[in-house]
């Protein structure tokens, strides 16, 4: 154990050891050559017709998929993952297998546009081919996360019994407590033959955490990540990204993965990349340029007064009380965006106790949350709701009026929806005007929001124009042709765009790498004609900006343990620095006043260990 010490810390300095878990990985064969299988993959799995070939990135993965019999892919964004996820049956001779991806590609992308052209060129599996026309059959091979992770749906692995799972996008199973995964995890317990091929364009943000479980089901006992818990917690606090400096334990073992030179990160990331059934793509999948730029706005003075009200009251407009640093901002961004949510309750009937309720458990975390790691609450650290009603449920805290169970007991009685309520439509018009400039012929654009409510108040007048908007469930956005708004949640993955559109502009920026990996990933993608991709993105005030150096940041850092080039990194960025900032802030404008919303954003909230993940609100986890 190492004698280290750190400012702050309470004992001995954690140290990375050479446990068993750890010589497991140590002794896992490495990769010493890349050979090109393009021609003869090509050749074995095409059709006597087939005419397509396969590119040398899928060729090998579909070579290691044979040889290894699984495969954790972190494959860019572009590079042709569905060939691999259609094919992947086909080479493991595969009887019962099972596709699962997200439901915005599973019908219109995948069932009635890649399967069909893929089948003409490659030796798909009758399943897939079947689920062409057949609906019922479509049930037994072809499911979205989003219908495995329903009530009705619990048994469905255990019925399907299937012998291959395949993963698209599989950074939809990260969270191991989301239904779709303990589901699968159980149906791997009772069936530890099945095989599994897991790929994502963007399978971690921040964590080994994120992907350790998805790489020990596809590769097993050649998986080159800890399976023991205890391993994983020391090689992620020493690797990951956001990590107190007082909790980061020393490297130790993982030094051994690292040739002179390296950084732990470097060494583990080598050890990763060279192991066998583990492909990586590590360039983006287009030759075009990306440009990131910031288009110029100037928020109106009635959004300026509402941001500087709600920055010193920690009260939206709708009177409803701020809990956290990163609440805040969420709620500054928006209002950043013209609006903010308020209740609307149904037939006009307001629950003036569930408000009373709700209001005194809020305004109880917003004061424990400012008392945190005072004597006032123990030294206790918190940051987040969960944090406080998890020690308020454990009895480390006790509310002086009984908020905590009050509010539990009574939060699941009303269920009020939410409405916009529009104070500027600046943006608006700024979206509106970017769609009307005239371009070049094929050179249309995408105006990119993150909220219903920008895309809904778009929607009549870019429909005047002739374009449309759109939004969740209209996936006929893969045919659009001329320029348009799209939803980043709906759109922002799973989706070709790049034949048509090699412009994007940002209404809402993205909040994590992730996403931008994802969304930029739409137009700039094998196939891209222009020289070129430009991304603008529009930054009225401070969180805006501070989310963008976070997801800097995170593309850094999966760059650097995953080997995945990110586009965030390869992007000529034109946005303003620190400095710059800096400067707005000093004429005390309200919308670049650094204050604690910037630092929730780029540090996020403590973590603490074997915290219970309860929330008392309308929060919940990723699925």
């Amino acid at each position: 154990m190492s004698k280290h010490k750190t400012k702050g810390a309470r004992g001995p300095r954690r140290v990375v050891r050479r446990t068993e878990d750890f010589r497991r990985v140590e002794v896992i064969p490495r990769r010493t050559e890349y050979l090109d299988m393009s021609a003869i993959m090509t050749e074995w799995l095409k059709t006597p017709t087939g005419t397509m070939s396969l590119r040398k990135e899928q060729a090998w993965a579909l070579s290691e998929i044979a040889e290894v019999e699984g495969l954790f892919g972190p494959i860019g964004v572009g590079v042709g993952k569905s060939i691999l996820t259609l094919l992947a049956p086909t080479v493991l001779e595969a009887q019962r297998p099972l596709l699962i991806l997200p439901a915005a590609t599973r019908d219109e992308k995948t069932i009635k546009k890649d399967i069909p052209e893929l089948a003409a060129h490659w030796r798909l599996h009758p399943r897939f081919i079947q689920a062409m026309f057949d609906v019922e059959a479509r049930k037994e091979c072809i499911l979205s996360y989003e219908e495995l992770s329903r009530e009705s749906q619990a048994d469905a692995f255990h019925r399907i019994k299937p012998d291959l799972i395949v993963l698209d996008e599989c950074h939809k199973a990260k969270n191991k407590k989301s239904a779709v995964w303990r589901r699968i995890e159980r149906y791997f317990l009772d069936y530890p033959g099945t095989k599994m091929v897991a790929v994502s364009g963007t399978i971690t943000t921040k964590s080994l955490r994120d992907y350790a479980h998805l790489a020990k089901l596809c590769l097993k006992d050649t998986s080159p990540l800890p399976h023991r818990w205890a391993d994983l917690e020391d090689w992620a606090d020493a690797l990951d990204e956001g990590v107190d400096p007082d909790q980061r334990p020393d490297p130790g073992a993982l030094e051994l993965f690292c040739k002179p030179g390296d950084t732990p990160r470097q060494g583990f990331r080598r050890r990763l990349l060279e192991t066998k059934g583990v492909v990586a793509t590590e360039s983006p999948s287009s030759q075009a340029s990306i440009v990131i730029s910031e288009l110029p706005v100037k928020p109106p003075l009635v959004v300026r007064e509402a941001f500087e009200k709600m920055r010193s009251e920690w009260l939206t407009p709708g009177g409803d009380i701020i809990m956290t640093a990163l609440e805040l901002a969420a709620h500054l961004m928006e209002l950043a965006c013209g609006f903010y949510y308020r209740w609307k309750w149904a037939n006009g009937v307001v629950d003036q106790e569930w408000l009373d309720a709700r209001k005194a458990w809020r305004k109880y975390v917003r004061e424990t949350v400012k008392l945190s790691g005072t004597s006032k609450v123990d030294g206790q650290l918190f940051d987040t709701e969960q944090q406080v009603a998890s020690a308020c449920s454990q009895g480390r805290l006790r509310p002086p009026l009984d908020e905590y169970s009050v509010w539990r007991n009574i939060r699941g009685r009303s269920k009020p929806e939410t409405e916009a309520v529009w104070i500027s439509e600046y943006l608006v018009d700024v979206g509106f005007e970017w769609l009307k400039k005239p371009h070049e012929v094929g050179a249309s654009g995408l105006v990119w929001t993150e909220h219903k409510a920008l895309l809904e108040r778009l929607r009549p007048r870019v429909e005047a124009l002739g374009l449309r908007a759109y939004g969740a469930g209209q996936h006929d956005v893969i045919y659009e042709t001329k320029s348009c708004v799209v939803s980043i949640d709906a759109h922002g993955e799973g989706k070709n765009l790049q034949a048509h559109h090699s412009r994007n502009l940002f209404l809402c920026a993205p909040t994590n790498a992730k996403v931008w990996e994802q969304a930029i990933g739409r137009t700039h993608r094998q196939g891209q004609q222009a020289d070129e991709v430009t991304v603008e993105v529009v930054l009225p005030c401070i969180e805006f900006w501070a989310s963008i150096e976070k997801s800097r940041k995170q593309a850094k850092y999966i760059e650097a343990t995953t080997g995945q080039q990110q586009r965030l990194n390869v992007a000529d960025i034109v946005i303003p620095n620190e400095a710059e900032i800096l400067k707005r802030a000093k004429n005390k404008d309200p919308l670049w006043v650094k204050e604690i919303s910037v630092s929730a954003i780029l540090d996020g909230p403590r973590v603490q260990k074997k915290e219970r993940n309860e929330t008392l609100d309308s929060s919940s986890e990723d699925d």
